[in-house]
């Protein structure tokens, strides 16, 4: 039998949980749940938890930036993460969503980029040199998110576009 919570606190009190079960929990966060949990069912039973890893989102990058957005199987990513394909839409509830956070990770990086190169210019013109320079580099450092901004996000519309226009 199983009982599903969909983050709505504590679950344990509600599940009469004995000595010996399993509990496994989606979404365990920091995982104080699992800790109450492994203390009710105790030394013969077993607490799991699972909770999105950046090791998803490196393995869809991996996978974007090989075959692209429809080339993306989220079944590979989730294999290649080691979880189940039902975790990975615990967190994701599309390819589209997956994708985007993707393309918002390799935003943030190159903004995180740019502002410690600009920050190390105090004139506009050296600013604006040492932004074009830091894009180039990191292009040229980072293949895989280069082809996944450039190439494997264009023309994808909605929200995507928006995304990927955001960061360019």
């Amino acid at each position: 039998e199983a009982d599903l919570s969909l983050g709505c606190g504590a679950p344990g009190d509600r599940l009469e949980l004995v000595p010996g079960e399993t509990v496994l929990d989606l979404g365990s966060g920091g995982g104080i749940d699992v800790f109450l949990a492994a203390r009710q069912v105790g030394p013969t039973g077993r607490a799991i938890g699972v909770d999105m890893t950046p090791e998803m989102l490196e393995h869809a990058r991996a996978a974007a930036s090989k075959g692209g957005f429809e080339g993306v199987r989220l079944r590979d990513v989730a294999e290649a993460s080691g979880v189940a394909l039902g975790t990975l839409y615990k967190y994701f509830r599309s390819k589209e969503d997956i994708f985007s956070e993707v393309l918002g990770e390799i935003g943030e990086h190159l903004s995180s980029s740019l502002n410690e190169a600009i920050s190390r210019e105090a004139e506009p013109i050296g600013q604006m040199r040492a932004a074009v320079e830091e894009v180039f580099l990191f292009l040229a450092g980072s293949p895989a998110e280069a082809r996944i901004l450039i190439v494997e996000s264009s023309g994808l519309g909605g929200r995507l576009e928006k995304t990927r226009r955001d960061i360019l």
